[in-house]
């Protein structure tokens, strides 16, 4: 009769294949390192929540206060660097030999706000980038997420203070316009604004605004409508009939 195959062994802490005693290579090693084969995390700090790292259970938990421990590592606190693109803090994680880069926010949300709706994304309440603690974070659509950044001026656009022209965007020469696209209203620079219509208007395309002239152009163009007024009247004059005489 033929030997029936005996059933693996698996590591009584992750359930991976044995590699030596009861322990996978991972846990094995951190017996011989640190006398446990689970390392446990430093003191919570005040307040602080652990769950797992949605996608990575057993492997990397999150903390409220945006903290990574990996049991994966050695039992380790990871190190979260700033994205050069928007100041987000992110780290890489690793699951079946796969190097992931993620946002910690983002695992934060999906920890302790549950999974994104359709079509939302996540929001900073204070606009602050790297504070991804749970009550910082919230869900909301791209349009909300926009008009927090403009709120909090950092979205780039709020924090110019000169048009594209070198023109400083005050009171008196900035106004507010919708966007063709999105409806949003952007600010504009008058006298750019004005430099444009005034060379649309010698081209011969379109008739400046009064509000966008300048006194001497608005000067000149008065006179002329007084010179096209008085021949005018003098055309609608000549043009009358002689009045009829009784006799």
């Amino acid at each position: 009769m033929s030997k029936s195959t005996p059933a693996p062994r698996l590591c009584e802490v992750c359930g991976d294949p044995v590699f030596a005693r009861t322990w996978c290579a991972r846990h094995y090693h951190n017996w011989q390192r640190h006398g446990t084969p689970v390392i446990p995390r430093p003191a919570d700090l005040p307040g602080e929540i652990w769950r797992p790292v949605v996608g990575y259970e057993g492997l990397y938990e999150v903390s409220s206060l945006a903290r990574v421990w990996s049991t994966y590592r050695n039992g380790t606190m990871l190190k979260t660097h700033p994205r050069k693109k928007g100041g987000y803090g992110e780290l890489t994680l690793m699951r079946d030999g796969v190097q992931t880069t993620h946002l910690v926010h983002w695992l934060v949300a999906a920890a302790f706000l549950g999974p994104c709706p359709d079509g939302q994304e996540v929001r900073h309440l204070d606009g602050n980038a790297g504070n991804s603690v749970v009550s910082n974070l919230a869900y909301g659509d791209h349009s909300t997420n926009i008009r927090d950044s403009v709120r909090h001026g950092t979205q780039r656009n709020t924090r110019k203070e000169e048009c594209p022209q070198g023109h400083e965007y005050t009171p008196e020469n900035t106004y507010s316009w919708p966007n063709k696209k999105t409806g949003r209203p952007e600010r504009h620079c008058r006298i750019c604004k004005r430099d444009q219509m005034n060379e649309r208007y010698r081209q011969g395309k379109v008739t400046p605004r009064i509000a966008d002239l300048s006194p001497e152009q608005l000067a000149t163009r008065r006179e002329k409508q007084k010179i096209a007024n008085r021949r005018f009247r003098e055309k609608q004059k000549a043009s009358r009939p002689a009045p009829e005489l009784p006799f």
